[in-house]
């Protein structure tokens, strides 16, 4: 029952932020509206989060027009779904750019926002993502020369350290084995804490990388046994995570297992059952208990919203946008984009600057550990 009260306010989420706004719009003067496009997937396997990512910017769009909208303009939403497809996302851009809107919340999946990115950055159309973090989206933007491209989540390669401080913390001395599954993203989980530990003096006693649909891990886990093994790492998605796992427990090797955010997901506890106990990842904190959040928060559970996830980190990609356009006094992608770099904004998510390339200055991962069924922080 709550789950489906949830779905209901979500889908009638737009039309009571309507209702609400009624009378907001008389404060506006005759300026054309600003559309602002949130691309995420709202079918398919990840609908759901795609919905966190509507819900937070349309609690932003109602919050940040009761306020006298951006530069005398009112928001107004233009969601579309991508489903997290790259090729579906990189036509919905060439859209948007017909469409001429003013800034992209999105996309969700680094695959489908580093589709989209080139397309953006061609029109000159403020991208900032709430959820990729795929290094390569930043990285190829600034290759290509774009200054347009931002992210409000670390980069994935900015796991490892915390990884490392873990592992060394917890697991002095034990052999460490680093595997991927040959995804961008578990490679730079893999490389990331490579790099961290070698700064500690430690090297891995063994290095593996596995095709992603690999569904025999016997050989792998044999090796891992072969070398004692005290820890493994796994950088990759959570079911390759889960049968590595299960494989390992099912020969005996009872070495301590973690990895990258992949392995918060619900699925991997599912699939992994009582062996995910214990089982350390990282993941970024929950946004909803940041006093900075808690108007949004407040915001949303009228409607019966529950700001988890991503509902946050797309509320505080409009609250940037916003700031940064009244900073810069334009709504010129390029003098938005100069000004997010060159400040400090406060949003829901905290205090946000930027670097040169649009990652968030700072890391802001933390380690978690499966525990009973839930994923809770992990107490110093």
């Amino acid at each position: 029952m709550r789950s489906l009260s949830r779905s209901l306010a979500l889908l009638l989420f737009p039309f009571l932020l309507a209702a609400c706004s009624d009378g907001v719009a008389d404060i506006f003067e005759t300026q054309p509206p600003i559309t602002v496009a949130v691309v995420g997937p709202t079918r398919g396997p990840y609908s759901g989060l795609g919905g966190e990512m509507r819900a937070g910017v349309q609690q932003a769009e109602q919050d940040i027009n009761a306020k006298g909208g951006v530069l005398g303009h009112v928001l107004k939403l233009r969601g579309v779904d991508d489903q997290c497809d790259a090729k579906l996302a990189a036509g919905i851009a060439r859209g948007l750019v017909r469409e001429k809107v003013t800034f992209v919340v999105g996309h969700f999946c680094s695959t489908s926002s580093i589709a989209a990115a080139p397309i953006y950055s061609e029109a000159n159309i403020l991208m900032i993502s709430p959820s990729s973090s795929s290094a390569a989206l930043t990285d190829e933007a600034a290759a290509r020369g774009s200054s347009n491209i931002f992210r409000v989540v670390p980069r994935d390669d900015t796991q490892g350290v915390p990884l490392a401080q873990h592992i060394l913390g917890h697991y002095p001395g034990a052999p460490v084995a680093l595997v991927d599954d040959g995804s961008a993203y578990g490679r730079n989980v893999t490389r990331s804490t490579r790099q961290a530990l070698a700064e500690k003096g430690v090297r891995p006693a063994l290095a593996e990388s596995v095709p992603a649909d690999t569904e025999d891990f016997s050989g792998l886990v044999a090796r891992l046994k072969a070398h004692a093994i005290g820890v493994i790492v796994f950088g990759g998605y959570a079911e390759e995570a889960a049968k590595l796992l299960l494989e390992a427990r099912r020969q005996g090797l009872e070495a301590a297992f973690g990895g990258g955010d992949t392995l918060m997901a619900d699925d991997f506890q599912r699939r992994a059952k009582a062996a995910a106990e214990a089982v350390f990842m990282t993941s970024l904190p929950d946004a909803r208990k940041l006093p900075t959040a808690q108007h949004a928060v407040e915001g949303l559970a009228t409607f019966g919203i529950d700001a988890k996830g991503y509902t946050l980190y797309t509320y505080a990609a409009v609250e940037l946008f916003a700031e940064a356009a009244e900073r810069a006094k334009s709504l010129d992608a390029t003098a938005v984009a100069k000004a997010l770099r060159e400040g400090e904004y406060p949003t829901a998510l905290g205090p946000l600057s930027f670097d040169a390339k649009g990652d968030l200055k700072g890391s802001r991962y933390a380690i978690y550990v499966w525990r009973d069924g839930a994923a809770q922080p992990l107490r110093p």
